[in-house]
Parts: structure tokens; sequence; C-alpha cells
């Protein structure tokens, strides 16, 4: 067993120090966001060549005015093709190595992924690396994100870190068909089922929490439109001493129904 702490802070508890792998300068949690954010950035800065967010300004191509280019991701482009050749330089120098034999992102973090477990044990990368990835990656994000829709669900975050769990509310994050549950606090992106799937246990949920959960079918409801839900036998309820509740499963099936009749009529 190493005695090595991780270099990097931690979002739960970071006053607490995490061992680092053996032999390594990262725990088990940062050396595997190493990896996935290596082996992820070619995509994205495939993905910058069609952004579909609000991005940059378009500038008109000079020898193709039928060209626009959008600033933003030229430049992200651009700073991620140099940060990973920056990378495999320091490595090849480091480590005394010929690097890959192409330049492009692709083959780059390939190589660089075969090096993973030496960039986790080296200080400098291990404290810096990290960094540098996710930012190019959140700037990457930003841009290529269509827009999203963003509803809490007041569901404890289900990830764990050193037998900690996550004290974060997930939100679930709505972009044309893909859902995603997102935490706050661990920033990891998670399947929103689990999330989901707690609502259809037979629970009941206050007005309130309907409304949530026909927002996030993309559904716009207010007290009146529930209890209209109600009286019309659509949902079930009852009436309770402070506040009406409903039962979660039924506000569910009803909502997935009204989802699918939606889409039908749209087809």
């Amino acid at each position: 067993m190493t005695d090595d702490l991780c270099v990097q802070t931690h979002r739960q508890n970071p006053d607490r120090p995490r061992p680092a792998l053996d032999g390594l300068r990262l725990c088990h949690g940062h050396h595997t966001e190493l990896r996935r954010l290596i082996a992820e950035l070619p995509a994205r800065h495939a993905d910058l060549t069609r952004p579909r967010g609000a991005g940059g300004p378009k500038i008109t191509h000079k020898t193709d005015p039928g060209l626009h280019i959008d600033e933003a991701a030229a430049n992200l482009r651009t700073q991620i093709q140099h940060d990973l050749l920056w990378w495999c330089t320091y490595v090849t120098r480091e480590r005394g190595l010929l690097g890959p034999r192409r330049d492009d992102p692709f083959t780059i973090a390939a190589w660089l992924t075969l090096h993973v477990e030496w960039l986790a044990a080296n200080e400098h990368a291990a404290l810096h690396l990290l960094p540098v990835l996710r930012e190019l990656t959140g700037r990457a994000i930003g841009i290529t994100d269509i827009p999203a829709r963003h509803i809490q669900l007041d569901e404890q975050c289900r990830t764990h870190e050193d037998g900690d769990r996550c004290d974060g509310i997930i939100t679930i994050v709505v972009r044309g068909d893909e859902w995603t549950a997102r935490c706050p606090e661990c920033r990891i992106d998670q399947d929103p089922t689990p999330y989901l799937r707690a609502a259809q246990t037979g629970q009941w949920i206050t007005a309130d929490g309907v409304i949530r959960l026909a927002a996030v079918y993309g559904i716009t409801a207010d007290g009146d439109v529930v209890r209209q839900w109600k009286h019309r036998k659509n949902i079930r309820g009852i009436i309770g001493d402070v506040e009406n509740l409903y039962e979660s499963r039924s506000v569910l099936d009803y909502l997935t129904k009204r989802q699918a009749d939606r889409e039908r009529i749209g087809a």
C-alpha cells in the first residue's frame, strides 16, 4: 500500500486526505476521470465542427463568403489540438520516447491513453493535466450542447466517495430526447432511470412534485391543472390535512402516456 496522498482537490469533504493508488499520485476516482477525459476529448474536438448551441460570433470566410465559421468553436479546436500536443511532447521528453506518427486529436489521445499510468504517477502531470482536461471539456460542452431544460427532482445523489454518499440534489437535464441526471456537488452525469424509478414506488407527492415531474416530460402544469387531472381521474389523489397528495406512479403513467400521444401526433 502507498502512503502517498492524491494531489487533486476533492469536492466531498475536501479537508479529508485521500490515499493515492499504489505508486500513483491520484486516487481511484481521479485516475478514472483522467483516463475518461483523455479518451473523450477527440470526440469533443470533432463535435466543435458542428456546434448546436449559441457558440460565438460567426465570421465570414475571406475566400468563401458562403462559409461561416464559429470563432469560439474554431479557437477551442485549436486549443484542444495544442494542449494534446503539449502533453504528448511532455511525455516524450520526460520518458525519452518517440511520439505518435500523426498529430490528429484521435491519434494523440489514443497514444496518451497508453501512458495514463505514468501521467498519474508523475507529480506535475497528476497535478495539472486534470484541470486542463476539465476546462477544455466544459468549454466544448458549452458550445456544442443544444439548449437544455433543468428540473430538480429532490432526489439525493446516489454516488459514493470513500464510503460517503454525496449529499447533492439531482437535477434532470433534458436535451431533446436525451435525459441525464446531474449532481451539482460531485458533477457526475448519471443515468436518470434510478431517480425516476424512485418516484414510481407508490409514494405520495404534493402538487409541486407533480408539477416538477410534468416539467421533466415537457408538460407545463400548475396547481389548477393538477387538480383537473385528478378530477378527470387521469391521476389518483387524496385530500390531505394540509394539502392534497397524489400517487406518483399514476402521475408518471399519465405523463408517459401524454408524451407518447404527443410524439405520435407529431410523427
